[in-house]
This record gives C-alpha cells, sequence and structure tokens, in this order.
C-alpha cells in the first residue's frame, strides 16, 4: 500500500473551508444539508478509538454522525472526505459494500477543527 502525501497546514485549513461551504449547499431531495465537518469530526473520533490499528468503517462513522442531536439523517458517504485526502481509504470487504479507511493526520485536523470552533460530538 502506497503511502498518499501528507497534507500541509494549509491544504487541511482550505479542505475545511470547502467542507464548510458543502454544509451550506442545499440538497436536491429537499433534505436538509449535511453537515460535513460533524462528519469529519466524527471520524476524527472513530480514528481515535481504534489507534493503533486506526482503521475504521465508513459505515460506523454514518451510524455515529446519526445519533447525534439536529444530524441529517442523509449523510451519503465519505467521498467528499477522501477526495480531499483527510481521511484514506484502506479497503473495501463485504463484498465492497463496506469500505474501511484510516486518517493519518487525525490530530492535524483536530486542531484545526478545534480553532474553528467545531463543536466536539455528543455521547455515542
Amino acid at each position: 500500500m502506497t503511502t498518499p502525501p501528507k497534507l500541509t497546514t494549509a491544504q487541511i485549513r482550505d479542505a475545511l473551508r470547502e467542507l464548510a461551504d458543502l454544509s451550506n449547499e442545499p440538497t436536491e431531495t429537499g433534505d436538509g444539508p449535511v453537515n460535513w465537518l460533524l462528519v469529519l469530526r466524527a471520524a476524527c473520533a472513530l480514528s481515535k478509538a481504534v489507534e493503533p490499528e486506526g482503521q475504521f468503517a465508513g459505515r460506523w462513522v454514518i451510524d455515529r454522525v446519526r445519533r447525534q442531536p439536529n444530524a441529517s439523517w442523509r449523510v451519503p458517504g465519505l467521498r467528499r472526505l477522501s477526495a480531499r485526502g483527510l481521511i484514506v481509504k484502506v479497503y473495501d470487504s463485504r463484498g465492497g459494500n463496506r469500505a474501511y479507511y484510516r486518517m493519518p493526520q487525525r490530530k492535524e485536523i483536530e486542531a484545526l477543527l478545534d480553532q474553528q470552533g467545531v463543536p466536539q460530538l455528543g455521547s455515542p
């Protein structure tokens, strides 16, 4: 497995800004917008919980987000986080129906989320 390039702080900050903008976009279905920063916060929490291996299923993140108060029920998947390099897809299992990820720069991402005032998750 090749190691993805490490993101700079500026690149992470730009990705967070993009996710914040996406969190304000209306959806085609009329559902409330997905709070992508909350999704990222949930991915951070799961990544931390499974250390040192650091591999977590995308479904676990979605389930964690759905348990938050006032969270959108519709969370389409983690491709938006993966496309920005914030999480890295490790492999698929269950016939391709479950993707596993890791977050190599979790501490840097959490620090920037804290600087931007993104709230912590409620209890699981």
